[in-house]
């Protein structure tokens, strides 16, 4: 039996955080806890699962519509913003790699994104 790693990251979109302007709730996703300095190496080679809770109904179908749009990672929403940012984090690991190794590297690296809603 293989043991599955969990990993969480904590964002923050709609409720103050300590050290934040008024004016960055509800439009600036701020990091409360992410996976450490060696994020890439947790993620990279590995099928990565994004799991978000969201408040409503309308906003788990705003996400799901908006997603996988073009300009879905410029969004500021917090699924976008943690997908966004984790590739971000693969792709800077794979740098630390011979060349010849990181396209086989990048293609086993994958995402995908579960949404659920608190009803």
């Amino acid at each position: 039996m293989k043991a599955l790693q969990i990993q969480a990251i904590g964002l923050s979109f709609y409720e103050p955080v300590d050290g934040t302007s008024e004016e960055a709730i509800g439009n600036e996703v701020i990091r409360t806890q992410w996976l450490g300095p060696d994020s890439g190496k947790l993620l990279l080679g590995k099928r990565d699962l994004i799991v978000d809770k969201v408040d409503t109904w309308k906003t788990l179908q705003w996400v799901e519509s908006n997603l996988l749009s073009s300009d879905a990672l410029t969004m500021n929403n917090p699924t976008s913003y943690a997908l966004s940012e984790l590739k971000k984090d693969v792709e800077a690991e794979l740098l630390s790699y011979p060349e010849a190794e990181r396209e086989a590297l990048q293609s086993a690296t994958q995402f995908a994104v579960s949404l659920c809603t608190r009803s």
